[in-house]
């Protein structure tokens, strides 16, 4: 009999991306970040890797107020690279706010 084992890591790694993808969400490879343009929010390959499906649910219901765009990451994104995001997306009228993991 042969028993396949997924290590926990690899099942929320998997997680995580299918309910990112279930959400709107497309995954920009350039930048390893996962955007969603309607919602106004952004996942760094990093931050999704390094969190459970409980927090990624918690941001996701988050309300994002008017006028900003939301991009989680572990570390502060400098703030011209949160611009030339945002310029990519077509979305430079919004201001980037980086709630980084402290």
């Amino acid at each position: 009999m042969v028993t396949f084992i997924q290590d926990e890591a690899t099942l929320t790694l998997m997680d995580n991306r299918e309910i990112l993808k279930a959400h709107g969400f497309f995954e920009n490879h350039t930048r390893l970040i996962w955007i969603n343009r309607s919602r106004r929010i952004a996942f760094t390959e990093d931050v999704i890797d390094d969190h459970d499906r409980r927090w990624l649910e918690s941001k996701l219901l988050e309300d994002i107020p008017e006028g900003e765009f939301r991009l989680h990451s572990n570390r502060p994104l400098a703030p011209k690279v949160c611009m030339e995001i945002l310029d990519e997306l077509g979305l430079s009228n919004l201001l980037p706010v980086n709630p980084s993991r402290p």
